[in-house]
């Protein structure tokens, strides 16, 4: 007995090391990363024994979402490439709760989690400012593009990405360690902010910096205390901002330079693009190919090849593998079943940001801690609707995704409401986050 119990903890050991080591893994490509989800998501029904881990809200919307994408799958003219993004899709069902349920066991492992992604930003900061100024980065890999610093992430060019979609975890984080006494490291917070902006901005990536300055102005919006500092963290935060665009370089040259001159105008004095001919091709062609498979859209993965038909192809800028934007991205493959989940997501996390901040404003009530409101924010920025994105269905993506959400998910552990029949009242966030 005793060596079965010493068995299974050296097991439950392993299994968090490799959950503290994925934002690494995440760095170094989409293959331990997916691994690791996997062996996570595989030990999950080894482990999770207790039915509060399924009869939740959130594992049955999950798997409704899962059957629906299957459905659309099977349904699908691209049936082998759309099965094989769909049928698997459920481990990241599990991976979130086995992120629940490990921090039940340990919650240390939070705080090594903390450590680990907190050391990769300020290595990927150093590495890319070396990289900038010596032409390679510490590991003698090249600058594949004069105006984009891709780090450690190669020719992969998603450097930006990686902290833009992160950077509100590590503050969520930071907030569950520190905090009130966060307020006291207000300065040297601000200091870290700014570094990690430029080095977003040295990558290149606009969509990254735009959703990165998205996320600092609802940070300096909805967080909760910081009344003092908050005016002064946006002067000196704007500062910087001017300071990066009044600097000649490669990199505005890209990021604002490169946008402005992407915007057309038409004769009546409108802009005849959405952020570009290209992206307003991939949106146009999602949209009609929405209109002709309106509930349950042409399956995962499907747009790179239905998009090839002469109906919804306008020039050779048309196609790509996604469409570039998440709700139109759901629409078209997954139609309007699979959009309505989407956007009752979105729904639900603005309504609690803003009810918190209502609260706050109007009767000095906080109904959020800045632990909540952060992941809530992340989760947010992961899936803004408004601006191009990556694909949904994205391995790398949505391991990044469903990381935050298992988090959050251990965080309102205690809540009754996330599960059905339960009538107990317990914490705002609770009552409206997992309730229909």
């Amino acid at each position: 007995m005793k060596n079965e119990s010493l068995y299974q903890n050296n097991l439950i050991n392993i299994l968090s090391y490799f959950l503290v080591l994925l934002p690494i893994f995440l760095i170094s490509g989409p293959f331990l990363s997916d691994l690791t989800v996997s062996i996570l998501a595989i030990s999950s029904f080894f482990f999770l024994r207790n039915k509060k881990y399924y009869n939740n809200y959130f594992f049955i919307i999950f798997i409704l979402f899962w059957i629906l994408i299957l459905i659309s799958s099977i349904l699908s003219e691209t049936k082998i490439l759309s099965l094989k993004s769909s049928f698997f899709y459920f481990r990241f069902c599990f991976f979130s709760l086995f992120i629940w349920w490990i921090l039940e066991k340990n919650k240390n492992i939070l705080k090594k989690i903390y450590l680990v992604l907190f050391f990769s930003f300020l290595l990927i900061i150093f590495d890319s400012i070396f990289q900038y100024f010596n032409g390679s980065n510490i590991l003698n890999m090249k600058i594949v593009h004069s105006d984009r610093i891709s780090s450690f992430f190669g020719d992969e060019l998603k450097m930006g990405g990686f902290m833009m979609r992160l950077f509100p975890l590590l503050m969520a984080l930071s907030f569950f360690f520190f905090k009130k006494k966060h307020e006291k490291y207000v300065f040297l917070w601000i200091i870290f902010i700014i570094f990690v902006q430029l080095t977003i901005f040295l990558s290149g990536e606009r969509t990254s910096f735009f959703l990165f300055n998205i996320s600092i102005i609802l940070f300096i919006i909805l967080l909760n205390n910081f009344n003092k500092s908050r005016i002064s963290l946006l002067l000196i935060y704007l500062i910087a901002i001017l300071t990066l665009f009044a600097i000649e370089s490669p990199f505005k040259k890209r990021i604002l330079n490169l946008t402005i001159n992407q915007i057309q105008i038409d004769q009546s004095g409108k802009p005849k693009y959405i952020f570009s001919q290209q992206y307003h091709e991939h949106y146009l062609s999602a949209w009609e190919i929405f209109k002709d498979n309106k509930l349950l859209g042409t399956g995962p993965k499907s747009f790179r090849e239905i998009c090839k038909k002469k109906e919804y192809n306008f020039s050779s800028l048309t196609c790509s593998t996604h469409p570039h934007n998440i709700p139109l991205q759901l629409l078209s493959e997954t139609g309007i079943f699979g959009f309505i989940i989407y956007l009752i997501l979105n729904i639900i996390i603005c309504f609690n940001l803003f009810k918190n901040l209502f609260s706050k404003l109007f009767y000095d009530k906080e109904y959020l801690n800045n632990f909540q409101i952060s992941l809530l924010i992340n989760i947010l920025i992961l899936i803004w609707p408004l601006s191009p994105n990556g694909n949904f269905f994205n391995n790398w993506l949505s391991i990044i995704i469903y990381f935050p959400v298992g988090i959050l998910l251990w965080e309102l552990r205690k809540s009754k409401k996330m599960y059905p029949k339960s009538i107990k009242k317990k914490h705002f966030l609770s009552k409206f986050y997992f309730t229909n």
